[in-house]
């Protein structure tokens, strides 16, 4: 098992420091989303399939660590994550899945309600969902790499297979696992 840190950044006076130790024992990152709505925190996807976890902490210092209690199996073999809060006082974090079906999905998990309730968003993806983000317009942008698109979804319509548009790449190069703009 290998434990990997997430490394924390920081400019003064034009100079750059690397605080390495900002949060220790992550097992296998997956992928990391900043939220700016609900305190300043980090939620850290990780870990190995079907072991997965998220973990929120403070942006501040790191601390107060706190993995969210999910029913196992929620989330499966996740690629990405991001968070919105669309409509006021809905917040929520979306996670790009692969659940035990071979199903390919977006979860979302309220940040709101304190108990990390999560729900389906999205289903029968025909394809793998990758990196995610959006501009709190009410879509998901998400990286299809099988495909070489970026897929945005409407996160406020109900699910019925017309709310997916694809934007074709021109071509990705090996440095690049999905376009944005």
């Amino acid at each position: 098992m290998l434990f990997r840190s997430v490394s924390q950044l920081i400019l003064t006076d034009d100079v750059f420091q690397l605080n390495n130790s900002f949060v220790t024992g992550i097992v296998n990152p997956i992928d990391i989303a900043y939220d700016k709505y609900g305190g300043e925190h980090l939620y850290i996807l990780s870990g190995n399939s079907p072991s997965v976890i998220i973990t929120r902490v403070n942006v501040s210092d790191g601390a107060g660590a706190l993995v969210l209690p999910l029913a196992f199996g929620t989330i499966y073999d996740p690629n990405g994550l991001t968070i919105d809060e669309f409509k006021p006082g809905e917040r929520f974090l979306y996670v790009a899945n692969t659940n035990q079906d071979g199903t390919n999905q977006i979860v979302k998990i309220s940040l709101s309600d304190g108990a990390y309730t999560a729900s389906l968003v999205i289903g029968n993806l025909p394809n793998k969902p990758g990196k995610m983000t959006n501009k709190h317009d009410g879509f998901l942008y998400v990286c299809n790499t099988q495909a070489n698109t970026l897929g945005k979804f409407s996160i406020d319509a109900v699910w019925d297979n017309t709310n997916i548009k694809d934007r074709k790449s021109t071509r990705l190069n090996s440095s690049h696992r999905c376009i944005s703009y």
